[in-house]
Order: structure tokens, then sequence, then C-alpha cells
């Protein structure tokens, strides 16, 4: 929207702008247009412009606070003002008179002056002129944005004008908008976001808390409502903060007992916090968790999904250092300026911001790195993050964010259309509240709910296995928690980290390159991806980075069996299906073809499918008449506790380094790697292998070996692909897995990678039955 002519035509005389900044002079006719870059220096060189003054001073700051910055004069930084925002979601995409319905944004309480707190969205980059290329400098500091906050006052009356502009920052979050928030969302959501508490006969044993009102570590003895903790540990050389262990135990029990020991700050602000929100007991495991007890501490973190899952709210200190100073925003603590805050997320129409602090903020922060914080943050039904810049809320339900109420909350009222699907008492009840239907976002979300399904579980595997853990070993103590509360919803257990349900879904995890053998966990089988030290990925399969129910829809043809370590060989039990039909492999041996498919695009018919698969050598009918396995592998997999065994075909292919450049990352190149025949014909896929593997493994007409695990439709983009344009459209795939096999034992392999091959070659690469024993 450009300013109003008419005004802009008043804005002239207006001595405190300079001829670029003038179209700030009306109140609600703000500049839409970008402005061009101009240096740091011509703006500090501007004094008469308060609007150029008041970004000079930010960029001053900037340049002065960043070593790296400091190597170029004012003259070669230039800033580029995009314009103001505000701080809300903005009226509604249906307002014709945007402008109007936003009043309640102005504090109008002086008698002279309007005054109304905006953000500035800047933009930096650095020129390096003539004078050399920019050395010493990275990319995120010669180009970047930043928002910060600032109060405008206008002149009141028919003509407002501005007066001047001075930073404004909520320096302190209000206590009581935190205890509006839960509860809010108690009153509200109810059931949703609730869980029935837990009793203490199902906590564990010595499940302990600290009693606020006491000051003291207590065990209660009937179930109480609590709040629970999530931070990272203090790293503060030269002090020694008291922990709960055997021989302050008894101290820590005594009234005022935690009044006189030497706690971390971050610890202290979460008491005092509980204490202002009106709650009074707290879950810190530093403090609730005897240290050097090995075997009530092993209870207490087998126990961790329903401790977290037990209490009212969580506090989350998502915070990107571990120096102890505490929570920011809290008692003495003053957060840290905007003018430091990643940029927000703005949409230009409306003036207004996209409320994406949790991706920004609570995402990216140290704490959400970490491994032992995943199941913290999944297992918690309410959220509250403390960050270095804002507080936010979240349930299972949507979020709530502290930047949307720097303003008084409108009325249900005038909420237009879009926003009218959400419960209007979360208007009323929950500030800020952004119900999560409304939100669009893409991001991973951690709500274990009743709706929680296996892409899910798909998402918080490629999230979890980025994480940092001091102890490699943990990697599997870590997700416990998830995988118990994961498996009541799924009607599952896990094996390994993988859903045994869902085995022939789960078992197709693949990396970016080779995965390296993780070195802690040599007792984990190759299988898991608990074995591997990079980020497992599941996304490969549906051909693109978006996880979706056709990872869930495969075609049985593979019945597993499990050395369990504690009972032995057991059949395992694996959900049997034909895509969306749920259905059992000797159900389908009785039928003369193979289950229609449900209408939908893109997809062979019948007719077509039972072709293919009556062709393919492995095909449910193959599967029922090769269901005794091996003794002689049975006998090998009796001394691999840990170890799948099943019977398959394999065939031994060979592999090729594809042509195409597919991702480049900072110290390789990865390939895809076709999967060809004896004679060259491309047969299938493997996704993203690493070059240093490719090199040293492809040589001559070395083969490889692979088996079948499950058969797939293809993803929905490849299957669109070939109905469009090719004439050999068969769509159905084999997924299979690279197996590496080891000397001694006949039938014993180690996984290596996963893949596919088209389903209608599978008979040409000369495929076998066997036992395999995958350790």
């Amino acid at each position: 929207m450009r300013p109003n002519p008419r005004v802009r035509r008043r804005s002239l005389g207006n001595p405190n702008l300079c001829e670029r900044c003038r179209g700030w002079d009306g109140l609600w006719h703000w500049p839409h247009e970008r402005q061009d870059y101009v240096s740091l220096e011509e703006l500090s060189q501007n004094s008469h412009c308060i609007m150029c003054q008041a970004i000079a001073i930010v960029g001053d700051t900037r340049r002065r606070e960043s070593e790296s910055l400091q190597l170029f004069p004012p003259s070669q930084i230039l800033i580029r003002n995009d314009g103001p925002y505000f701080l809300d979601r903005g009226p509604g995409s249906g307002s014709r008179e945007p402008y109007l319905e936003a009043q309640h944004r102005i504090h109008s309480s002086d008698a002279t002056t309007l005054a109304i707190n905006i953000l500035i969205y800047l933009q930096f980059a650095v020129q390096s002129g003539n004078l050399e290329p920019l050395r010493g400098i990275s990319q995120a500091d010669s180009h970047f944005a930043i928002s910060p906050q600032f109060r405008v006052h206008y002149s009141k009356g028919e003509r407002p004008r501005i007066l001047g502009i001075k930073p404004w920052e909520a320096r302190f979050f209000d206590v009581s908008l935190l205890k509006t928030w839960i509860k809010g969302c108690e009153t509200v959501h109810g059931s949703s976001c609730s869980r029935d508490d837990k009793s203490v006969v199902e906590l564990p044993s010595d499940f302990r808390l600290i009693d606020i009102q006491s000051m003291a570590i207590v065990k209660p003895l009937k179930p109480v409502r609590f709040a629970a903790l999530s931070y990272m540990w203090q790293q503060n050389e030269g002090i020694r903060y008291t922990q709960l262990e055997s021989w302050t135990l008894k101290a820590l029990e005594t009234p005022n007992g935690i009044d006189d020991i030497t706690l971390p700050t971050l610890i202290s602000d979460a008491i005092c916090l509980c204490r202002d929100l009106g709650e009074r007991y707290l879950w810190v495991d530093q403090l609730c968790i005897v240290q050097d007890d090995p075997r009530s501490k092993h209870t207490q973190v087998q126990s961790m999904d329903k401790i977290y899952r037990s209490a009212s709210f969580t506090i989350i200190a998502a915070l990107n250092k571990r120096d102890g100073e505490g929570l920011p925003g809290y008692r003495s603590k003053p957060r840290r300026s905007s003018l430091w805050s990643p940029p927000r997320d703005c949409d230009v129409e409306g003036r207004n911001i996209r409320p994406k602090g949790m991706e920004i903020l609570a995402d990216s922060s140290l704490w959400n790195k970490r491994g032992w914080t995943f199941q913290e943050r999944v297992l918690s039904r309410r959220r509250l993050f403390i960050t270095e810049f804002q507080t936010i809320f979240e349930c299972s339900r949507g979020t709530a964010s502290e930047e949307l109420t720097y303003y008084p909350q409108r009325p249900f009222s005038s909420y237009q259309p879009h926003e009218a699907g959400a419960d209007e008492e979360e208007y009323k009840h929950i500030p800020g509240f952004q119900n999560s239907a409304n939100e669009g976002r893409s991001r991973v979300t951690y709500n274990l709910t009743e709706a929680t399904s296996l892409v899910d579980y798909f998402h918080w595997v490629e999230n979890y296995t980025t994480r940092q853990l001091s102890f490699g070993s943990d990697i599997l103590n870590a997700f416990a928690g998830v995988g118990k509360a994961l498996g009541e919803v799924l009607q599952s257990p896990f094996l390994f980290g993988l859903v045994e349900r869902y085995l022939p879904q789960t078992l197709m995890w693949s990396c970016y390159g080779l995965a390296q053998r993780r070195a802690e966990m040599q007792g984990t089988p190759s299988w898991s991806w608990a074995s591997s030290a990079n980020q497992a990925n599941y996304s490969w399969i549906s051909g693109g980075s978006r996880l979706d129910k056709d990872l869930l829809e495969i075609a049985s043809l593979v019945f597993f069996h499990f050395q369990d370590p504690d009972v032995g060989l057991r059949k395992l039990d694996v959900e049997e299906r034909w895509i969306d039909h749920a259905i059992a492999i000797k159900d389908i041996e009785i039928m003369s073809g193979v289950p229609e498919l449900k209408p939908r695009k893109y997809v062979p018919a019948t007719w077509r499918s039972t072709q293919t698969w009556r062709e393919c050598p492995h095909n449910p009918w193959q599967t029922m008449a090769h269901l005794t396995l091996d003794p002689e592998a049975r006998d090998v997999c009796a001394e691999m506790p840990g170890s799948l065994i099943f019977n398959t075909t394999v065939a031994s292919l060979k592999l090729e380094r594809d042509s195409r450049d597919i991702y480049e990352g900072k110290d390789f190149v990865e390939r895809d790697v076709a999967i060809r025949r004896y004679d060259g014909e491309l047969v299938g896929w493997i996704n993203k292998m690493s070059p240093d593997w490719i090199d040293a493994s492809l040589s001559g007409e070395e083969t490889f070996d692979f088996v079948v695990i499950c058969g797939a439709l293809a993803n929905w983009r490849a299957r669109k692909t070939r109905v469009q344009y090719f004439e050999d459209f068969d769509l159905w795939r084999l997924h299979v897995m690279l197996i590496e096999r080891l000397p001694l034992k006949r039938h014993l392999a180690r996984r290596v990678d996963v893949g596919y091959v088209f389903a209608h070659k599978w008979k040409d690469c000369n495929p076998r039955w066997e036992t395999i024993v995958l350790c």
C-alpha cells in the first residue's frame, strides 16, 4: 500500500524527518515500498532526521560489538530500512480498513502525544568496493537482517506528526501472563491437553519433589500437582553445586535444607518462578534423583515418560548458553535487546508479524540440540519456554507468544472469518494464542496425543538423531521415554528404537552418506538407527523432504523373527498390509490376485498389479511357500542376541555412481547410487551415499547382495511422472536392503543401506530364496 498523497504533502514541512523518511509522518500511512541501501556513515551524518539517527545508532551498536564488522569503515556498511511492522498478527485478511481496526495498538494516555510500539526491519550488507575482497568476514556477518523494537511518538490532533522515536524493550516477562496461559489452557482445552494425574503407585517408588513451601526434598504420599524443569546442566569451572546424593539426602529432606546449599542460579530461579506461579512442588533431576545411587537413578531414568507426562507443565530454559546466568527476563536478569534477536518473519501486506518465535528461538536453541531434552519436550503436556528474547507457551492445541500480548487483546468479534475456526474461548482466556490448525507450520510438532502416528515417529527420529549427547551410549536411553509413551499410542513395543508393529517401515531409514558405526553401541544391531552416528532419514521414500502417510502403506512380503535377549527366538507381531488394506499374507495366498487398491490418482489397475506380482519371484504366494527357517541359520541367530532372522529373496547386483550431483555439502558431494543388473540395466536406486564409500567399494565387476524387506507403490511424485511421460509405467517397487556378508557365518549379515528396486524387474535379477540373519 502506498502512502496517502495528501498526508505526504502535509508532512513535507516536518523538521524531524529528511526527505527520504517523510513517509513516516502519517500515523497509518507508512511507506510500503522498500528504500535503497544507505551507508552507516551517511545515516550518522543526517543529524536532523530522527529516523536516520535511530537507525544509525542501531547500526553503530552492531558494528562496535562485532569483530568482523569492525574491519570495515561506516562508509562500507550499508543499511536498508524495509519499514515498520506492528507487533501482532494484523486485523485479518478480510478487512477493508486494516488500520482503522488497529486503534488498540495506540497508547494515548499522555495529554499531548500518541505512542505506538513497533519493530523496524533492517537489512545489513557490507560493501567491499574496489578496495579488497571481503576477507575475514563470514556470509552471516556480511548480509543479515535484524528487527529491533521501537516506540514511536506522534502529536495528537487531526494531523498527527512524528515527534520522536526511541528503543523500546520488554526486558522482563510478566509472571501473571504465564499464569494466565497455564490456567487458560487448563480451563479451555481440558482433556485435549490434560491427562489423568498419575498416581504415586505408577511413578517410581523413590520419586521425589522439591516442596517449595518447606524448601525441602519430599516423597509425596499421594498424587500431587507439580511442575517440571527442563534445562542444560550448568558448566562452571571451580564451582561445585550441591546435588542430591546419598550423603546430602538427609540434609535436603530437612525443612529449609535447600536454603542452606549452593544451587545453580537457573534452578533457584525456577523454584522462585514456581512460587510466583502459585505452584508448591517442582521436579528437577539434579535435586530429585539420587545421583550416586545407580539402581535408583536407573529406575528414575526409565520412568522419565511418567514423570514428564504427570507434570502439570514444564518450565523449559531454551537457552544458548550453559553459563548459569539464570532465567532471562526474571527477577534481576533483563533479557537481551531485540537488536540481537533473530529477525521476525514479517507480512509486508498487513505490516504485521507472523509469530515464529517457536522456530526462531526455541527450536534453534542449544537446549533443543541436546539429546536428553528431546523426550522432555515430547512428553510434557504443557511447555513454558523461557528464551533470551521472549516467553512462549505451547500445548497440544497451539502456541501463545509473548510478543502478541504487547498490545491490548482485541475482542473476538473483531476477528475475521479466516480465524473463526479457533475456539472463541481461547482468545478470551489465553492471550496471544494461535491455534495450531491455523498456523500452517512445516516444523516438526512435538505433541504426543492420541492422534500421534507413525509419520510423527519418522519426524522425531530424524530430529532426534541430529542432537548432541555427552555420551553416545545414551542414544537409546535418552529416547526410551518417548518410545514407551509412543508405544502406548501405536500399540506396539519398541526394538532398539524401532516400532515392532511397523518394522518393515521403520527398517527403511537411510543416511546422507554411509552410516558411520557409533563406537559406543557395539551391542546394538546394525539394523537400528541407534547404531549409526549419522542422522537417520526416512524422507527419501517420499521422493523429497515431505513425510506423509504413503510411508505407512506397504505390501507385506516377509515374516520377521527376533532373537530376544530375554525370551529367545520369537516371531514378531508385525502388522501385515497390502497398501491401504490391513490384510494377512496368508489371506492373499488364497486369492486369485492381489487386493484391489482404493481409487486414487496415478495407481496401476488391479489387473496390472496382479500381473506384476504373479511374475515377481517374491510375492505373497511365494512367501507362504518359504516359511521354514534354515536350521543352520537358526543356530547362528541363537548366538546373536538382538538379531533379526527371516526368509527373503536375495540378488547380487552391481552399483554405479550416478552422474547427477544431488547435494553439495561442506566436505563432500553426495550422489544417488544406481542399482544395475549384471548386463548394466538400471533396476533401482540407493539414496545419497558418500563418494568415499563409492570410490572404495565400486571397482570392476564386483556385485553386492540386496535383500527384499517389503513391497510398496512408488511415491506420488514418481507415479505421476511415469504415468505422464513413460510408456512402461509399472508403479510397484521392492524396498530392499544392501547387506554386507560376515565371514565364517554363511547366513550372517550387516545392514549397509537401503533403497528400492522396480518390482517388475526383480525377476531379471536372478533372485534366490535365503534365510538371512541380520545382526
